[in-house]
């Protein structure tokens, strides 16, 4: 099992409180990814040099944080940590294909409060397991779980996960397909000119 401990933000720390919940009902081990993306590479040449210090002190202390945080939610599991430098998809990805299931939390401390996911949500988009996006309160109701699923490619392993992870916690799972109509096929029903009677 894996979690992203995430930069400190509340959906975050529900992220790591789901994840190591996860991680004792399913008998695993939980392991806390930090991603820290190479800034550098696009920062301005007069960054002062003690700038990636800080930064990376800063991620490692929030990487400690969220794995205290971890063995304090459940004390009977196994939990480690570890950051990365990396591209957040890719690492993501990577780490992805070793992992029972990754899970986020929806948005980070940056971009929009109206956004339903983050970068780093995105970035799991090809994650090669389940990927569960925590949201909602912290104490929120369990009664219901959703999973997305694509039509085109096989679901089974997504759904297999989705209703096992209902089953364990005695809630009600809702399947959900959502696609987007091609341009060219709307424009089929909508009218070629507009004709505006005169007086």
């Amino acid at each position: 099992m894996r979690s992203s401990s995430g930069d400190g933000s509340t959906d975050a720390g529900r992220a790591v409180a789901w994840g190591a919940d996860e991680a004792a009902l399913r008998g695993l081990p939980l392991h806390l990814v930090h991603v820290l993306e190479p800034w550098h590479e696009t920062a301005s040449l007069f960054t002062p040099p003690e700038a990636t210090a800080a930064i990376t002190k800063a991620v490692s202390g929030c990487s400690a944080r969220a794995e205290e945080m971890a063995r304090e939610c459940r004390a009977d599991i196994v939990v480690s940590a570890g950051l990365v430098t990396d591209r957040i998809g890719p690492a993501l990805r990577e780490r992805s294909e070793r992992a029972f299931a990754m899970v986020l939390g929806h948005r980070g401390r940056g971009g929009f409060a109206s956004m339903l996911l983050g970068s780093v949500g995105l970035g799991a988009a090809h994650a090669a397991g389940p990927v569960v996006i925590v949201r909602g309160e912290e104490r929120a109701s369990r009664s219901e779980a959703v999973v997305g699923i694509d039509l085109v490619k096989n679901a089974d392993e997504a759904l297999r996960y989705a209703f096992d992870a209902a089953s364990i916690r005695g809630a009600r799972l809702r399947v959900v397909h959502a696609w987007q109509m091609v341009e060219s096929l709307t424009r089929g029903y909508l009218p070629r000119t507009l004709w505006l009677p005169g007086r």
